[in-house]
């Protein structure tokens, strides 16, 4: 089977425009993806500092919290102990005493 040299010559021109057209498209979903691929990383990077901002507000509001709770329960028991002074002095002493029992079984399990 003998192919004209022109009939050749036009398939391996259509051929490589094909392929050409072929790497152009696939360049071009390349591109895109990769301009997709930018863009998510751009969002995610913003939506972390969001979240890491929102966080540390959380935190410095919890640690707000806290120290206000402290402060009232320092009030409270600076109150009681002025009122009721010797229940005061009998459960120091009883939470100290727990304490120390609690220490020398830990300290016995440990030997």
């Amino acid at each position: 089977m003998n192919i004209p040299a022109p009939t050749l010559a036009e398939q391996t021109t259509a051929t490589q425009r094909r392929v050409e057209g072929v790497i152009r498209s696939t360049q071009q979903a390349a591109h895109q993806a990769v301009d997709q691929l930018a863009d998510g990383a751009e969002r995610l990077a913003a939506n972390t500092d969001r979240l890491a901002q929102r966080s540390a507000d959380a935190l410095h509001d919890g640690a707000d919290q806290l120290r206000t709770s402290a402060r009232r329960a320092a009030d409270h028991t600076l109150v009681h102990v002025r009122e009721q002074p010797l229940q005061s002095v009998l459960i120091a002493g009883a939470i100290g005493a727990a304490l120390g029992a609690l220490f020398m079984l830990l300290g016995r399990q440990r030997h």
